[in-house]
Formats: C-alpha cells, structure tokens, sequence
C-alpha cells in the first residue's frame, strides 16, 4: 500500500521537546472503508505537537459512496447527474483515531432500485469509532445490534438522523415536488437500511397519475440491508371518463420489475360521459 505522507517546516525544539509542530498532509490516496472510499484533504489534514507530545489531528475528507446503489440528483431539476457520483464530506479535529464521530453533508441522491424517489438529509453523522456509536433511532439500533450482538460500538458507517423524502415528479400536478418528513436511516458495507412512513401525504387535486387525479393517504417504505423490502401507498383515484368525479380507493405496491401494481375497489355506480 502507498504511504500517506505529512511534512513539517520550521519546527522549534528545546531542551524539553518541541515548542508547537504541525504536520501537514502532503499526499493521499483513496482509503477503502467498505463499499464507500474516503479521500483526505491535504489543505486541512493535519497533525499538531507541543512540549508533551501529540496533541490532536484535524481530519478533512470526502467519502464517495458505491455508485452501484447511489445516484446524485439534482436539486433544481430532480434529475440524475450521469457523471457524478454522491459524496459525504467532513471535517473536525480529534484525540483520539479511534473515536472519530462528525457532523457531515451529503449530496442529494436517489437510490438504483427507486428510480424517482429524491433524498435530501439534514442531520448527518458519519461513525468512524471504535468505541461509541450516535444515537441511533429503533430501526438503526435494532439492525446494528442484529448485525453486530455485543460490538455494536465497531459499527461504522453514515447515520442519517433526519431527511425528506421527495415523491417522483410524475405523481404530482405541474411536476411539482411532494416531500415526506422521515428519521433514523443508515449507510454502511450492507447498503441502506429505514424506512419511511406517512399519512395524508398528497391531497387529490395535487396528484397527477398520467392525467388520473389521485391521492395519497398513507405510505410506507422499508430497506433493510440495501434491500427494498416494501414500498407501497393507497388512497383515492378518479377516472377521467367519468361524469363527476367518484373516487375510487385504491392500494398499490411496487413489484420486483419496478412496475407499480394497484388494486382498485369501485364505488357501487358511476356515471359515465361517452358520447
């Protein structure tokens, strides 16, 4: 493996050891942390010195996540960007190598297997400890404890503690963006693991099924270990042929070749205007 190498200039000494040193980084390579790959940044990495001894390191690194599962959207269009890949970046300054626990920010994404469905995360830890965890919520901490028993603490990854969840364009009228408000969901070697649940997330005369109004009273979506294991939704949809409108409830559930499949319950008449 190629070295990472740090330089220090100018360095003060006395009789006692050094005055302050810094070394700062001068060269990197990807480090491999799982599926995801880390990268340092040479302006910020550093490691600082004084009379007795190490004193602490500032870290400063972008984290790529598997292009194979994530997608980088973007913001303004809700489209995917090709060419780019979706990144984490941080930077803080630690003690102790084997406890870092940071803030972060991650680009908006889609995943590979829901094509449509934009993330946008707000509250963002990326867990690279030895010896602690975040505050995970019931489903992260039931997965890693599932996952790691007694050394939950050597879980590493990214812990996403708030996001939204926006709907595909083509659910909603004029294009516009639908979000859901959601918590606790993860990423580490195994994928994505959470989920997202909600009621009354799409009133009738915002939905937009290919020219069908329709609604959307309740939604569930659950990952577990980078598998889709559920994604379905129900509420009301409108014939467009009908003469007022009567909605009709409706339940629906992505199959596994992505195709959505409905099951509708009529009224018991409608009015039909055919000629």
């Amino acid at each position: 493996d190629k070295p990472i190498m740090f330089r220090a200039s100018k360095v003060k000494f006395t009789a006692g050891g050094f005055v302050n040193a810094r070394m700062q980084l001068v060269s990197t390579r990807p480090i491999n942390l799982g599926n995801m790959v880390m990268r340092l940044d040479s302006k910020d990495t550093y490691v600082d010195f004084d009379c007795n001894g190490y004193r602490e390191t500032s870290l400063s690194a972008i984290m790529t996540l598997p292009t194979s599962m994530f997608k980088k959207e973007d913001s303004k269009n809700r489209t995917i960007i090709p060419a780019d890949t979706v990144t984490a970046t941080f930077q803080g300054t630690f003690t102790n190598l084997n406890d870092i626990i940071v803030s972060a920010s991650i680009d908006p994404f889609q995943l590979s297997v829901l094509a449509g469905f934009g993330f946008y995360a707000d509250d963002i830890t990326i867990d690279l400890s030895d010896e602690r965890n975040p505050s995970f919520g019931s489903v992260t901490y039931g997965y890693v404890s599932k996952e790691f028993g007694n050394d939950a603490n050597l879980w590493r990854g990214v812990y996403i503690s708030s996001f939204e969840m926006k709907l595909p364009k083509s659910f909603c009228k004029d294009n516009n963006s639908v979000g859901i408000a959601a918590n606790d969901m993860l990423i580490d070697d195994n994928g994505i693991t959470g989920n997202v649940s909600a009621n009354n997330v799409l009133p009738r005369d915002k939905g937009d099924l290919s020219g069908w109004q329709f609604s959307i009273s309740n939604f569930t979506l659950t990952f577990s270990s980078g598998n889709l294991d559920k994604l379905g939704f129900g509420g009301q949809i409108v014939l467009p042929v009908s003469e007022t409108p009567s909605p009709m409830n409706y339940d629906a559930h992505l199959s596994k070749d992505g195709s959505y499949e409905f099951s509708v319950t009529p009224p018991k008449t409608t009015k039909f205007d055919i000629w």
